[in-house]
């Protein structure tokens, strides 16, 4: 390794007390390296790298890939069954949708049979857990207005019908089974999955917090505009945002743009941003 004055800083990810968090590299010779995270600095041996420290290969990566291994060993679900994109799309917590064989019973009868059946995994953010692997089988039977619902929260037939043929996501209220504590999520219908699932509400664009009514309306699957100052520009310009909550993605284009919907080089800084509060725990 490079002795400590040649060293130059690197991000990598960290496991601290059994969870992964990003940090940076600040030194490192033959015997140790030295890395800052959110919780403080550690030392880690040499010896010790491999199973505690992950370098990541994206810009937009969020969570290691080791984190990513570990989370899903954990289910039983095999690492390196998975393709590398797969792989990748999960440490950069995007969805991923395989099928696998599972024990089912076979209809007017006792015996059972292993059968194919499809799920979404994702990698999501706890602040108090770190990271956990959420999945979600797809369902079977036709969705029906009793089955929807989620957090505590049963739909209204309106709502049920504004996700499942409208194809537009819905603004609710969830509520904590243990604490009793009420929060904001977006439910949406997921043709995969012949179910509806759940994401956490967009809550600003580019570290500008929304607004009442812009918050209502871009997480009921509407357009808002919103001013924002790029860097390196003086005056605030116009944007008219949206988002896709499947693909976990801000969507923007400037007012009175006419060419394109989407300016490539703004859409970059919204999901860089993204990845930046979910490493950090931060709401989006």
């Amino acid at each position: 390794m490079k002795k400590t004055d040649e060293f130059k800083p690197k991000k990598v990810f960290v496991k601290i007390n059994q969870k992964w968090e990003s940090g940076t590299m600040i030194s490192a010779d033959e015997n140790q390296i030295q890395v800052n995270h959110n919780s403080g600095t550690n030392t880690i041996k040499t010896e010790d790298v491999d199973k505690l420290i992950d370098i990541p290969f994206s810009k937009d990566q969020v969570f290691a890939l080791k984190d990513v291994k570990e989370k899903l060993e954990g289910e039983y679900r095999s690492f390196n069954k998975l393709g590398s994109s797969d792989q990748e799309a999960l440490a950069k917590g995007k969805e991923v949708f395989i099928t696998i064989t599972k024990e089912a019973k076979v209809e007017n009868s006792e015996t059972k049979e292993l059968k194919p059946v499809g799920v979404m995994l994702q990698l999501r953010y706890s602040q108090s857990k770190g990271s956990e692997l959420h999945q979600q089988y797809a369902r079977k039977s036709e969705l029906s207005l009793e089955d929807v619902k989620a957090y505590n929260y049963q739909f209204t037939q309106k709502e049920f019908d504004t996700m499942k043929h409208d194809k537009k996501p819905v603004l609710f209220q969830g509520v904590d089974s243990n604490s009793g504590e009420v929060f904001d999520k977006v439910a949406y219908f997921d043709t995969k999955l012949n179910d509806i699932r759940t994401k956490s509400p967009v809550k600003n664009f580019y570290g500008t917090k929304l607004d009442e009514k812009q918050y209502k309306a871009i997480n009921s699957g509407e357009s808002v505009e919103i001013e924002y100052t790029k860097k390196g520009d003086k005056t605030p310009t116009k944007y008219t945002i949206n988002h896709n909550f499947k693909t976990d993605t801000t969507y923007s284009k400037k007012v009175n743009e006419k060419v394109k919907d989407m300016t490539v080089n703004d859409a970059k800084e919204v999901n860089a941003q993204k990845k930046k509060d979910k490493s950090q725990g931060l709401g989006v």
